[in-house]
């Protein structure tokens, strides 16, 4: 269960930066250079190719000028996490 919830939750993540991006108005290239990472990187990112690590998530998020925290609170409105007596059962398996 916590599997699918992280695919969620880094899919979602994506989806918010990716529109951050384009009602900033950069391009993959722009924001790749502001990030210090690949323009295919972006792109492969953002079409759901590849998962972004967390320090390339930090440092996308730095570019937009953005939190990371504010990004998770809101992707926590829409995909909160499993009460907490489910989560320890997955933990424990």
């Amino acid at each position: 269960m916590l599997k699918n919830h992280s695919t969620r939750v880094v899919s979602e993540v994506v989806k918010q930066l990716r529109d951050l991006r384009k009602k900033k108005g950069l391009s993959h290239e722009a924001l790749a250079e502001k990030a210090g990472v690949s323009r295919p990187a972006v792109s492969h990112i953002e079409s759901g190719k590849r998962k972004p690590s967390l320090v390339v998530t930090v440092k996308l998020c730095d570019a937009l000028e953005v939190d990371l925290s504010e990004i998770l609170r809101e992707v926590e409105k829409h995909y909160p996490l499993p009460a907490k007596p489910q989560l320890e059962a997955a933990v424990e398996k």
